[in-house]
């Protein structure tokens, strides 16, 4: 019985052990090697995954082509890095960060209901005081659970590409109740 007790506990600990090993080769296939936040597989994932009340928030860096442009792709891997440790340290525990690819990052901040603009107001409000020479332009929508989550993905694109039609350096939402334009939540587009 005592042998049959170690057997048991040397398979036990290997089940530990594979299973060890499955999560971490899962966070592998997850996670940008660059910025170690989620990758564009995590991001869709997060995509689908979205729920009535969450805010997709995307984000583009502003000057990033100059900064690889003129001090070269280990300064732009630097700024990278950089924008995912401020994203880890702005979001809340419920929220989750993705690099899309390139400079473009993806938040889905879970029950944003009351302003998802707020979010990301910190997220460039802090980017912004910490005197980098890039900044960040943002589009996000709410999720509405009447539409797929892809279209509030297209809704958040339009409202990152009419922010950085009107200057850059700003948040914009898309709001439904609006004939399907993206507003800034009924204020000045956030500027910082």
């Amino acid at each position: 019985s005592l042998d049959l007790a170690r057997l048991f506990g040397t398979q036990v600990g290997i089940a530990i052990e594979h299973l060890f090993v499955i999560d971490e080769l899962e966070r592998a296939t997850t996670r940008d090697e660059l910025t170690g936040i989620g990758n564009r597989k995590h991001a869709d994932a997060l995509i689908q995954s979205l729920e009535e009340g969450d805010a997709l928030i995307l984000l583009d860096l502003d000057g990033f082509k100059e900064v690889n442009d003129t001090l070269g792709h280990a300064a732009g891997d630097q700024v990278l890095q950089d924008l995912s440790a401020h994203l880890r340290h702005c979001l809340r525990d419920s929220d989750t960060s993705a690099r899309l690819g390139g400079d473009e990052f993806l938040i889905v901040a879970r029950r944003a209901f009351a302003d998802p603009l707020a979010v990301a107001d910190r997220i460039l409000i802090g980017w912004s005081n910490s005197g980098r020479s890039t900044t960040i332009t943002a589009g996000g929508a709410l999720h509405d659970p009447q539409v797929e989550p892809s279209m509030t993905f297209d809704r958040a694109d339009q409202a990152l590409y009419q922010a950085k039609g009107a200057g850059k350096n700003r948040a914009h939402m898309w709001y439904a109740g609006l004939g399907g334009r993206p507003s800034p939540n009924g204020r000045t587009p956030r500027t910082v």
